[in-house]
């Protein structure tokens, strides 16, 4: 049961409550219960929970109630209260504050831990208490810590808290190495300690805010890491004299700390002590051994070394005190550099240290042993039967130190030994030393040092002189020295070093006063003279080998010669950038780029180099005189840029690289051997203004961009003197003269083009041409020895075309001797024996006339053959079946004339044609294309032909001047679109005239605002369709005729026009189209009269005479004989006046039958009172022909209507 203390209320209570405890007292344990956080206790007074221990002779703390002040006391009822259990109250947020009485000896392990409120505790009556491992870490503990006269102190017991200050008036103690009572406690700023103790292993570490500790009056040792990171730490006072030892790391990091007196009996300091602090001055005592022990898997390694390892890194230290130099004699000192770079002065006694003289004894100074020394001004080592070795850096950095001397004996030295001793000015070695080798940047940075006495010695290391103050070099025992061995010596002016064998890479890198370098005997040289800017003179007489040569910034330095020179090891040789000359006479290989840039250079001597490498001497500029005819290979850019090269003449040359002499502006000829078939790498001889004659002796295959921009404009010639095939075109050139002396392949797209270029000379074959093959505006002559070759020239299979317009076409019309001669620039070409014109070869031409002779072999007109091309006039023979897509487009033509032959038109033939003012459209043709005539604002009238069955979209589009519109019967289909329509932007004076008597249809617009003239017997049925319902129709087109009764004679009735002079009928066209039983129309019979009816042959189409009989005029009409019996015919009349203007269009059909009689004749005579005219609105002109105003009009009679033009 659970035994409470109550409140007395009477005398009678009080007595049961004294049995009741004398009960019990022995008797606690078999009473023990569980508080409510789980935790067994046998006693609870004032809301503790305690629990007995040692059979009930003391308690133990275990639990409490909710609280803020904990008091534990000192006794209960007279049983002492000794502990608080671990764990005890740990993470509980109650608690604000402890006091523990004078009885406590333990608080338990992590008992307070974590405790959120805790801020103040009282544990200085508890004399002798242990506080366990974490027993208050974590929790808020803040002001000063008082602990008692005597506490023992174990790991983390205080870590982590807000304690301000620390105060432990008697002795502490730790039993354990690892403490870190007090790590991290980052509020923490004073720590007074008071009689005895060892500061433990990060007792302190991490107390950033830490300034200032007394130390206890009694301390054998600081532990490794004590105050570690104590970056506030300014004092430590009160060191006390039995301090023995301060082990590894203990003020690391404390960068505040300015002092530390090392008491007289310490011996012993471990690793980087003081590493990272403030501290100037350091007093070493004299009983230190130098034993910097470590901590080495449990145990301790003791070291040998010097004081610098034991200190660490100060880059405040200014100052070392010594008692004597015993310890300095023999172990040295090995300063770490402080960052201010002064090095550090020593004092011996009192004195400073100046003098480094050592014994016989001392065969092994240990690296960095007197490095970093500021007063040292003389090293001594005497004459010494032993080996002696000088570790790596062993005198390093010592400023002051002017002489060292250096016995008899055998020494061997390591790196870095006087390495930045700038004030070295005499280093003896004595000829008796038998060191033959200066090590690896032994030297280095000793700017004093001018004249070493250095006799015996035959090798240099790496940098083993760098940065000193030599001016001068020259021992005839040297055979061998390491990278960079003299780089940056300001002062080096002249080198002789006659039995050296090797020139390394950065020997005498950045040299800069170095003038004179001889080296006779050297067979390597390496890149070993970057930056010797005054460098103007070199013997390399031996020299076989070159590798990674650095002359890059060698301006003084303008002749090379290297008389054995045989092999060169590197991509990378940086020559002088002003070489004049260069003397390699048995080099015979080089890498690429070895003279690249080289824009000083004059002349070279390679005579055994026949392998030219990539881009070798791409750049050089002032090059004139070289040994090329004895390359058989020139490789890519290799003499690029080389505009002083002025004659290339070669010998047995097999390959040329491309861009090989590109912009080599100086030369004027070049002769290709026959030896060279391939010059197809591109652009070999671009760029290369000057060149006047180019000549190409064997078979060759041949990239055009070779001469893209090449050749002078105002006198060049290329000549190939074999058969040529060309891989590629080019962009433009100079070229005046072009000759082929044998076959030719096909010649490419954009091959030639040359505004310079005025002759053309073929002696053989030709393959053919590409499109666009010749873009030369001012040729003036092309000469075409084979003409019956010429004209069965092979276009290629890909329908490629001749040259542009002022080029090449497929044939151009001769004088008799077979040669072409023109004194202004092509600007006629004929067109003969059914040659084609391909796609795209006149394209953007200045060709002003073409005329394309009749032939009996088909051919066509590609697409694009004259786009956007100065083209003014097109004559078109029979035997053209096909106008190709855009084939006249932007053209500049005035009037065309698609004959019979031509059965197919291409979108857009003739849009953009802004002079044309006619055309005459083949009656075979049956499909009229899309924007066939798109934009032609000077076209006055239209007339497409019977046989046309369908429009396309945009015929048209703009309609400035065109009035006039005739639709053939045989139409059937058009498309009309608001955008894109047949007739698309037709002004509201436009009249059509379509002769269909079945109403074509309409895709997919309606055909609105506009006029149309229609058979009168058809009128309803236009009417009556939705497509044309909404135009003006006009149902007065009446021009068809009964059938003759003649069996095979038809005679046609056509108007007999008087106008005014300009227009004139002068000439009719008859065309009869046969009817065939299923209702199409049989190829035309094309018949031609004067104006008085008598039959005309057209000198381009005699077989039209065969369809004739020559019969007596008929006024009035046209008498067709030779027609086939009882067939039925439909025909048009044209008239046209003399300078070929179409007048007017009339059409009908008639039916030839078994008896000869001639139609009713058509009379119609303009000015006959019975004509009425109208205008093209519809409104009748009150006046007779003569005053009419120019224009044109509509004349209606009773036998019908016409459309004129006066």
């Amino acid at each position: 049961m659970k035994i409470k203390t109550f409140k007395v209320i009477s005398p009678q209570w009080l007595i049961g409550c004294l049995i009741l405890l004398g009960m019990t007292i022995g008797h606690i344990q078999a009473l023990a219960e569980t508080s409510p956080n789980g935790k067994e206790y046998t006693l609870l007074k004032d809301d503790v929970y305690y629990a007995s221990l040692s059979n009930g002779s003391a308690l133990q703390v275990v639990d409490a109630e909710w609280m803020e002040n904990l008091i534990v006391p000192t006794e209960i009822e007279g049983i002492p209260v000794t502990e608080i259990a671990p764990s005890a109250f740990k993470d509980r947020i109650d608690i604000e504050s402890l006091t523990v009485g004078a009885g406590m000896k333990l608080i338990g392990y992590g008992a307070f831990s974590n405790c959120g409120s805790l801020t103040a505790i009282d544990i200085s009556k508890a004399d002798g208490v242990t506080v366990d491992y974490e027993a208050f870490a974590n929790s808020p503990i803040s002001g000063t810590l008082v602990c008692p006269q005597e506490v023992i102190l174990r790991g983390y017991c205080f870590a982590d808290t807000s304690i301000e200050g620390l105060e432990i008036p008697g002795a502490f103690s730790c039993p354990d190495r690892y403490s870190s009572f007090f790590r991290d406690c980052k509020a923490l700023k004073r720590v007074e300690l008071g009689k005895s103790g060892v500061i433990g292993e990060s007792m302190f570490a991490g107390c950033t805010a830490l300034e200032n500790v007394r130390m206890p009056d009694n301390c054998g040792y600081i532990r490794q890491y004590a105050f570690f990171g104590c970056s506030a730490l300014k004092s430590i006072e009160n060191i006390p004299s039995d301090l023995v030892k301060i082990e590894s790391y203990a003020f690391q990091n404390c960068g505040s700390l300015e002092e530390f007196d090392l008491p007289d009996g310490l011996e012993s300091l471990g690793w980087m002590v003081f590493q990272n602090t403030a501290v100037k001055a350091i007093h070493i005592p004299s009983r230190f051994k130098g034993n910097n022990g470590i901590y080495n898997n449990g145990k301790i390694v003791m070291g040998d070394n010097v004081v610098g390892d034991c200190i660490g890194q100060l880059d405040s230290l200014e100052s070392l005190y010594f008692t004597d130099d015993s310890y300095i004699s023999k172990y040295g000192i090995g300063i770490k550099a402080p960052a201010h770079g002064n090095g550090v002065d020593v004092y011996v006694g009192g004195v400073l240290w100046t003098e480094c003289n050592l014994t016989t004894d001392r065969t092994n100074i240990r690296h960095n042993s007197y490095a970093n020394i500021r007063s040292l001004k003389s090293v001594t080592i005497p004459n010494n039967s032993k080996a002696v070795t000088i570790e790596e850096a062993a005198f390093e950095n010592c400023p002051q130190l002017e002489t060292v001397s250096i016995g008899a004996g055998s020494i061997e030295f390591g790196w870095y030994i006087f390495q930045n001793c700038t004030g070295l000015r005499t280093f003896t070695l004595s000829a008796k030393n038998k060191c033959t080798a200066l090590s690896d940047y032994m030297f280095r940075g000793c700017t004093s040092l001018q004249s070493p006495d250095i006799d015996n010695i035959v090798a240099f290391g790496y940098e083993t002189f760098s940065r000193t103050g030599l001016t001068e070099v020259d021992n005839s025992n040297i055979v061998k020295i390491g990278w960079g061995c003299f780089r940056e010596c300001n002062d080096l002016v002249t080198v002789n070093l006659p039995e050296l064998e090797e020139v390394p890479d950065l020997a005498f890198y950045n040299c800069a006063k170095l003038k004179s370098v001889r080296v006779p005997a050297a067979t390597l040289l390496g890149g070993a003279f970057g930056g010797c800017s005054a460098l103007s003179e070199c013997d390399f007489s031996n020299v076989r080998t070159l590798k990674d040569t650095q002359f890059k910034e060698c301006p003084l330095l303008t002749i090379l010669s290297m008389p054995k020179l045989e092999c060169i090891k590197t991509h990378y040789v940086n020559l002088p950038p002003n070489l004049v000359s260069a003397d390699f006479p048995l080099l015979s290989e080089m890498e690429r780029s070895y003279f690249s840039g080289m824009e000083h250079l004059e002349t070279v001597n390679i005579p055994l180099i026949r392998i030219i490498p990539d881009w070798a001497f791409d750049g050089c500029k002032s090059l004139r005189n070289i040994g090329i005819q004895n390359f058989v290979e020139i490789g890519r850019c290799a003499f690029r840029n080389c505009s002083s090269l002025a004659t290339v003449s070669f010998g047995a040359l097999s390959r040329l690289g491309g861009s090989a002499f590109e912009n080599c502006t100086g030369v004027e000829s070049i002769v290709i051997p026959e030896t060279v078939s391939d010059l197809s790498e591109c652009d070999i001889f671009r760029g290369c203004t000057s060149l006047r004659k180019l000549e190409i002796l064997g078979d060759v295959k041949f990239d055009l961009d070779n001469i893209e921009h090449c050749f002078n404009a105002d006198d060049s010639e290329l000549i190939f003197h074999g058969n040529v095939t060309f891989t590629q075109g080019s962009w433009g050139t100079n070229l005046q003269r072009l000759v082929f002396k044998k076959d030719v392949g096909m010649i490419p797209n954009r091959a030639f083009m040359s505004d310079a270029m005025t002759s053309v000379t073929f002696c053989g074959k030709i393959g053919g041409f590409a499109e666009g093959a010749f873009s030369c505006p001012n040729l003036k002559e092309i000469k075409i020895a084979d003409m019956e070759n010429w004209l069965t020239v092979d276009c290629g299979t890909d329908g490629s075309p001749a040259g542009k317009a002022t080029g090449k076409v497929d044939y151009i019309k001769t004088s008799a001797d077979g040669f072409s001669g023109f004194d202004k620039p092509l600007e006629e070409v004929v067109v003969e024996n059914g040659v084609g014109i391909r796609p795209d070869a006149f394209i953007h031409g200045t060709l002003r006339k073409v005329t394309v002779l009749p032939s009996e072999n088909p051919s066509e007109i590609g697409k694009g053959a004259f786009y956007y091309s100065d083209l003014e006039e097109i004559n078109i023979g029979e035997g053209v079946t096909c106008i190709g897509q855009s084939a006249f487009e932007g053209a500049n033509l005035k009037s065309v004339v698609l004959p019979e032959s031509v059965n197919e038109v291409r979108d857009f033939a003739f849009q953009n044609n802004l002079n044309l003012e006619s055309i005459t459209i083949s009656p075979n043709i049956k499909n009229i294309p899309s924007a066939f005539l798109a934009n032609c604002p000077s076209l006055k009238y239209l007339n497409i032909p019977e046989g046309v069955e369908t429009i396309g979209f945009g015929l048209l589009s703009v309609y400035e001047n065109t009035k006039f519109i005739s639709l053939p019967s045989t139409l059937k289909s058009l498309s009309n679109h608001n955008r894109y329509g047949t007739f698309h932007n037709l002004l509201t004076d436009v009249e059509i005239y379509c002769y269909s008597r079945s109403v074509p249809a309409i895709t997919p617009d309606d055909f609105t605002n506009v006029t149309v003239h229609v058979p009168s017997v058809a009128l309803s049925s236009y009417q009556l369709n939705q497509k044309w319902s909404k135009a003006n129709l006009i149902g007065d087109l009446n021009v068809e005729h009964t059938a003759a009764t003649a069996g095979t004679t038809l005679t046609i009735g056509v108007p007999t026009v008087n106008v005014d002079a300009d227009n004139k009928v002068e000439r009719y066209e008859v065309l009869c189209y046969q009817i065939d039983d299923a209702g199409n129309r049989l190829d035309p019979l094309r018949f031609l009269f004067d104006a008085n009816g008598t039959p005309v042959i057209d000198e381009h189409e005699p077989q039209a005479i065969r369809h004739m009989e020559i019969m007596a005029n008929t006024p009035g009409a046209l008498v067709i004989s030779g027609l086939n019996e009882n067939a039925e015919y439909q025909y048009e009349v044209r008239g046209y006046t003399g300078n070929q203007s179409l007048v007017y269009v009339a059409s009908g059909s008639a039916t030839t039958s078994d008896k000869t009689t001639s139609m009713e004749a058509w009379d119609f005579d303009i000015n006959d009172g019975e004509v009425t005219f109208y205008d093209l609105n519809g409104n009748i002109m009150k006046v007779d022909f003569e005053s009419l105003v120019p224009g044109i009009y509509i004349c209606k009679t009773s036998k019908g209507t016409l459309k004129i033009q006066k």
